[in-house]
């Protein structure tokens, strides 16, 4: 199949066959050719600028049934308390529902691909894939208990299909899972998310057992950083994406470079939060590969990934709009370990796209505009098959 646009991002069109893009055209002329010659079925889709599907690196969809549930006032262990509770209220049964319609708002914004942390099933399960390409990563978490760490890692080595596991973090996951995941993860060529140095509270509990992380997890803190932590497990590769990573220090920093890793940042939570600045410089300065994600619905307002780069743009300005959109884009592919298949739209990637009407005359117009939500999402396609539009759903 060959699908036709004008030329701004997709340089004219290009085939698919079985999902994927087999060639570029540079012209519309091109593509005429090419079905001439081939008998291949043309898809004119006008003036729709295409570009490669958003890439959502960090989500958690099963949260979407949380959005002004939790408020962001006191801690952030206040927060998590506040959230266990929301979501013991609201029960299971809306789960499924609420996910599919985050899967949904993410495809709405252009997104194609989601890193998502599955904690109940739902995304190893298949859910939200009529929307979203998703790539389930599933969690882990034992908070000390050794019987909840043998029965969750009896759980993870016997998913056949398993791609992706996320200890949750350095102060929820003990030492021996975390060092078990990691050979898991070397075992099976799995990715890995973690979240990590998201507040100073987490910091101040894992080196010296005190600050409002106690009262949630007791005293008995490993008394060691949180990085050291996942180096010492073995985690910290070109396999982890940091979710995160507000609070670096230098020789942290200098050792997730050197380690290949790659940083997610979520804007919209941090504006949730009210946060202090992101360290965005350190990262960029150090060559660590930063890509984007939206977090939750129970941190977040939205699930648009134009959204998050909007904001990026207006709490960085002076980062370049090409920048920011490979960080929606290639950069968290290749945080998912996905650099060869999505991201990008070129020979040998998936077929995953998005069309944008968008009034613009060269690339860096385009950018611009996408970068500061001000492309209109006209719909997404998977594997070159059409997902989703706005005006159908």
């Amino acid at each position: 199949m060959l699908f036709s646009s004008r030329e701004v991002a997709s340089r004219g069109g290009f085939s698919e066959r079985d999902g994927v893009i087999e060639e570029l055209f540079k012209s519309q002329q091109a593509v005429e050719q090419a079905a001439k010659a081939t008998g291949a079925e043309v898809v004119d889709l006008g003036e729709l600028v295409l570009v490669p599907g958003l890439v959502n690196a960090h989500a958690h969809l099963e949260l979407s049934d949380m959005r002004g549930r939790v408020s962001p006032a006191g801690r952030f262990p206040d927060w998590i308390r506040a959230l266990i509770t929301a979501r013991g209220e609201l029960g299971e049964e809306s789960r499924a529902a609420s996910y599919e319609a985050g899967a949904l708002e993410l495809a709405r914004s252009g997104c194609t691909l989601v890193a998502d942390i599955d904690s109940c099933g739902l995304a190893s399960a298949g859910s939200g894939e009529r929307f979203v390409r998703v790539i389930a990563y599933r969690e882990a978490l034992d908070i000390g208990d050794a019987g909840r760490r043998e029965s969750l890692l009896a759980s993870l080595k016997a998913q056949s299909e398993l791609r992706a596991v996320s200890p949750h973090s350095p102060y929820t996951t003990s030492p021996e899972l975390l060092s078990a995941v990691a050979t898991l993860a070397t075992d099976q060529e799995l990715a890995l998310g973690v979240h990590w140095a998201e507040t100073p509270e987490e910091s101040e509990w894992m080196e010296q057992a005190c600050g409002p992380f106690a009262a949630l997890l007791g005293s008995d803190s490993p008394r060691r950083p949180g990085l050291e932590l996942l180096r010492t497990a073995g985690l910290l590769s070109s396999r982890l994406a940091l979710y995160h990573a507000n609070h670096p220090t230098p020789s942290e920093i200098e050792q997730v470079k050197q380690s290949g890793a790659s940083v997610v940042h979520c804007p919209g939570t941090h504006a949730f939060f009210n946060r202090e600045p992101f360290p965005l410089a350190a990262w960029r300065e150090a060559g660590v590969n930063l890509a984007l994600g939206t977090d939750s619905l129970a941190s977040n307002d939205d699930l648009s990934m134009l959204r998050e780069q909007r904001l990026m743009r207006e709490s960085f300005p002076e980062l370049p709009a090409d920048e920011c959109f490979r960080m929606a884009t290639e950069n968290g592919a290749a945080a998912m370990g996905l650099a060869r298949e999505a991201g990008q739209l070129r020979v040998g990637s998936w077929a995953d796209f998005a069309g944008f009407e968008a009034p613009v005359d060269s690339r860096d117009e385009l950018l611009e505009a996408l970068t500061t939500e001000q492309a209109a999402p006209r719909g997404t396609w998977i594997g070159g098959e059409r997902v989703d539009s706005p005006e159908e759903a």
